[in-house]
């Protein structure tokens, strides 16, 4: 449970910046989304860290017990499919799935999940609730 609180923190704050940041300035965020993307090094590097990141996650938090415990896994593993996708979608698909993602309506969901989800995870981790 230390763990899942620690991680809860973590991505708690870091969701919350991000999804603030996704509903305060959209149109530079997804600018940037898809000028990065239209590099495919960036993509590669993206998706070895993406990995990376994924495999520890996965590996060293795979609880499925509470809500939080549940969000933080599923987070891992999100991250860890995103850095398959990454590696492994050849270059016409990925940019097709970048491109649904970068659409407006999706962004703005996104960020607020992003919002919502930070805000439990954070609250839950810092003990604000």
């Amino acid at each position: 449970m230390i763990l899942t609180i620690l991680l809860a923190k973590i991505f708690g704050l870091y969701m919350l910046a991000i999804g603030v940041s996704i509903l305060m300035n959209r149109r530079q965020m997804m600018l940037a989304i898809v000028a990065l993307m239209k590099d495919r090094a960036v993509q590669l590097m993206g998706g070895v860290m993406a990995l990376l990141l994924g495999l520890f996650l996965v590996n060293i938090h795979n609880d499925w017990s509470t809500l939080p415990s549940v969000l933080v896994s599923l987070i891992g593993w999100a991250i860890f499919f995103k850095g398959l996708a990454y590696l492994f979608l050849p270059e016409p698909k990925l940019a097709k799935l970048v491109h649904a993602l970068t659409e407006r309506s999706w962004y703005m969901i996104d960020g607020v999940l992003a919002v919502i989800i930070g805000l439990y995870l954070a609250g839950f981790g810092f003990g604000w609730f």
